[in-house]
């Protein structure tokens, strides 16, 4: 299947990659790179910046990546104004609960699938979610030490598959997700999600608009 297969270690820094991929495009010239592990995308960025290749520019990987960072720019953009700080320790929270109100959810910025995530309904659970997220942080690759918070928002929650090319995002699917309520681990899906056109319609243009805020150009989301 391969004409050529080419490892690092899993912890390997930047400049490692970008040697590997000099040497190969030397002897064997590269067209087109793709990415198919979340960890892998600022080094495939990195990589087509080097030689000159169509991929993702690597602040756009930051900015999905990051969640603080997300959240900036899609309140820069007018798309999504969801209150949000970044957390040190307990006070913080407390502070941003009086705000705001509860519940609130706690994450790691960079985290994935839901690790370190908890719900807090009130000034009481806040020493158990942090314990929580600092105890995933260091049992996981999440790199990025940030916390953050923010409101809890009720109501069914959609996952939103898409294909860009060329800066215009076409929906391919829209799926339903059961979730427990604590974490938020996922424990279903349905396929697609039973929901009027009208809404699904809905749900694709608001999307389109985060794809377009981050600068998600081209492939599949």
């Amino acid at each position: 299947l391969y004409s050529r297969v080419m490892g690092v270690p899993d912890r390997a820094q930047l400049g490692e990659w970008l040697w590997v991929a000099r040497g190969l495009h030397k002897h064997d010239p590269v067209d087109r790179i793709g990415a198919f592990q979340e960890f892998n995308q600022d080094a495939a960025a990195a990589i087509a910046e080097e030689l000159g290749l169509v991929f993702h520019r690597r602040e756009v990987i930051l900015s999905i990546r990051n969640k603080a960072s997300m959240r900036r720019l899609l309140a820069t953009a007018g798309v999504d104004g969801t209150p949000n700080r970044i957390v040190d320790g307990v006070q913080d929270i407390r502070e941003f609960g009086k705000n705001h109100g509860y519940p609130l959810v706690l994450k790691p910025v960079d985290g994935w699938a839901s690790i370190g995530v908890s719900k807090i309904e009130n000034e009481d659970e806040i020493d158990q979610a942090l314990k929580w997220v600092n105890e995933s942080k260091a049992s996981t690759r999440i790199l990025d030490s940030q916390v953050l918070v923010e409101p809890f928002f009720h109501g069914e929650e959609f996952s939103v598959e898409t294909f860009s090319e060329g800066g215009v995002h076409k929906v391919v699917c829209v799926t339903q997700k059961f979730k427990e309520l604590k974490h938020f681990v996922e424990t279903g899906h349905g396929v697609p999600a039973p929901v009027p056109a009208s809404v699904r319609r809905g749900i694709g243009h608001f999307v389109s608009s985060i794809l377009t805020a981050l600068g998600v150009m081209f492939g599949p989301g």
